[in-house]
């Protein structure tokens, strides 16, 4: 049931949460989260079974609107009618998150803080990220001299007026990736990303494990191999997009890089190799061949 709130939302923010079977660990999440942003939109991607339990002990707080999708439309999709549908209730303020995003104590008044400090040009603050399962701090992407080049989509606030000026989501990507070319995007619009050091959110990367090469530590994170095709084919279409602040040949290179270096650690340290494999040459060929959108089932 749409609750529309009848006061005035100009300094009060909105959280859409997108859903895809959420676990138990869900209702902590929210209840953890009503206790800093003024509404809940929650976008479910077709759950079905015991997680419409899940969803529906969610709701029961007026706080929270559910948005139900009768299948999976991909997180790019679900983010836009959630973005959209706190838009229409009046809110300027909105924040972004994965059902498995934990806020930390302060974190959301932290982010909203740093638009106080006259810089025109940030469209969206994020905090840092940590892996609740190793405690250890999840890679942040900067330049050499420190700018933020992209964030995570999960524990993203921005103003309601940057939708306007850059667009939303790009619902072609499905999954994976849509945080980076949206970043990609207001980057490009001449905005800025800044990621501030004392909010913290927990958060989950696949699963993440750790195994060691040549006496040195290294992480994976185990994604299916559903998800290595979209991460693969994402991140290869969206070099033939305007890049911001960077030459074409410097990101393709970066991102080459990282995904040799990923498929090195398919290869070395995950399970079902021959299965991702064949996901991640899809992949490849997808992405030049233009084929976008969803083509795996998750």
């Amino acid at each position: 049931m749409d609750r529309r709130p009848t006061t005035d939302q100009s300094e009060k923010i909105c959280a859409v949460v997108v859903t895809f079977r959420p676990s138990a660990a869900l209702g902590t999440n929210l209840s953890l989260l009503a206790e800093q942003v003024d509404h809940i939109v929650i976008v479910d991607n077709g759950s079905q079974g015991p997680s419409l339990e899940i969803l529906r002990s969610a709701v029961s707080s007026p706080k929270t609107t559910l948005l139900p999708n009768s299948a999976n439309e991909g997180i790019a999709k679900a983010l836009n009618q959630g973005l959209q549908h706190g838009l229409g209730l009046g809110y300027q303020w909105l924040i972004t998150f994965d059902q498995d995003s934990t806020v930390t104590p302060g974190m959301i008044s932290r982010l909203l803080h740093c638009f106080a400090g006259g810089d025109q040009r940030i469209a969206v603050a994020a905090p840092c990220y940590v892996d609740r399962n190793l405690g250890t701090r999840l890679g942040e992407d900067r330049e050499a001299g420190g700018e933020v080049r992209t964030v995570l989509t999960s524990g993203m606030l921005t103003p309601g007026w940057i939708f306007s000026q850059v667009g939303f989501m790009d619902e072609r990507l499905f999954i994976d990736s849509v945080d980076l070319e949206f970043c990609h995007r207001v980057r490009t619009h001449g905005y800025r990303i800044v990621q501030i050091e004392d909010a913290r959110l927990l958060h989950t990367l696949g699963r993440l494990t750790k195994f060691r090469l040549l006496g040195r530590e290294f992480e994976v994170t185990n994604h299916s191999a559903a998800r290595k095709y979209y991460q693969t084919r994402n991140r290869l279409w969206t070099l033939g997009l305007p890049q911001a602040h960077t030459s074409w040949w410097k990101q393709a290179a970066r991102e080459f890089k990282g995904m040799t270096w990923d498929f090195a650690k398919v290869l070395m340290a995950e399970e079902d190799k021959w299965n991702k494999t064949r996901r991640i040459f899809l992949g490849v060929w997808h992405a030049f061949s233009g084929r976008m959108g969803k083509r795996v089932e998750l």
